[in-house]
């Protein structure tokens, strides 16, 4: 077990206004081995119980700049008791941290558990998540004008029309909701005016996977068949069910 690490507990004892209050410890919920800062701007000093008695706490993350709100458990219920020397201690092997406090009666009591909040799954693999755009054709089934030898025919294609904000790189990476690869698209050359950008399941760096194959393993690694494309921004245009199409009137 790590050795608990005590930040700024002695200003705890020795702060009476609430701006000494504030970032009374240090944790890393975001696992990126830096401090991030818990914000205790509504706490005060109390008089009577000669504690520093909080109502709501805020952690501000390294990795994001940006307030995240946590919840300890029942703090809320237990701030009355007015704790001090907060302490964040790592739960080994089960993930996320513990929140330690100075009880009244000068003994450290565990308060609550939050679970690490660094992105995981699809949220760690792209930088946003959006709709697919209404310039963004999906296809489950190869248009008419493909021959079946094609090997365009048996896989998806992910089309742009002309205008279409945004592009792909040349060979598009498919994830699942745990941020999975499951599919790739390859780039087909485009000659034609009205598209942007053609990319098709069988064609480049395409796996030549099936649409039903897609949504299988989706499901199977995470229980939806929801997958997601990745553009050349990072963010990813999230595609409901691979064996349907999408903005095309002709599947």
């Amino acid at each position: 077990m790590r050795k608990l690490i005590f930040v700024c507990a002695l200003a705890l004892f020795f702060a009476p206004t609430l701006a000494m209050a504030e970032r009374v410890f240090g944790c890393d919920f975001d696992s990126d081995s830096k401090e991030d800062f818990v914000n205790t701007k509504s706490c005060k000093f109390n008089d009577d119980l000669q504690r520093i008695v909080c109502k709501k706490l805020t952690v501000k993350l390294s990795s994001a700049d940006r307030n995240q709100n946590i919840n300890f458990g029942d703090y809320k219920s237990k701030a009355r008791k007015g704790y001090s020397g907060f302490v964040c201690q790592p739960r080994q092997n089960k993930g996320g941290t513990d929140l330690f406090a100075t009880n009244k009666k000068n003994v450290i009591e565990k308060i609550g558990k939050v679970r690490n909040s660094a992105p995981n799954g699809i949220e760690a693999v792209c930088s946003s998540i959006r709709a697919l755009r209404s310039c963004e054709i999906w296809k489950s089934e190869a248009s008419d004008h493909i021959p079946s030898f094609d090997p365009r025919s048996n896989s998806t294609s992910l089309i742009a029309l002309r205008g279409c904000p945004g592009t792909y790189p040349s060979c598009i990476q498919v994830y699942d909701r745990d941020g999975n690869v499951v599919h790739k698209i390859g780039e087909y050359p485009n000659f034609i005016s009205s598209y942007d950008s053609r990319h098709y399941g069988g064609t480049g760096c395409g796996d030549q996977k099936s649409p039903s194959a897609i949504a299988s393993l989706a499901r199977k690694n995470t229980g939806s068949s929801e997958v997601y494309a990745k553009d050349s921004s990072g963010a990813c245009a999230r595609i409901p069910e691979p064996t349907r199409c999408y903005n095309s009137s002709k599947c």
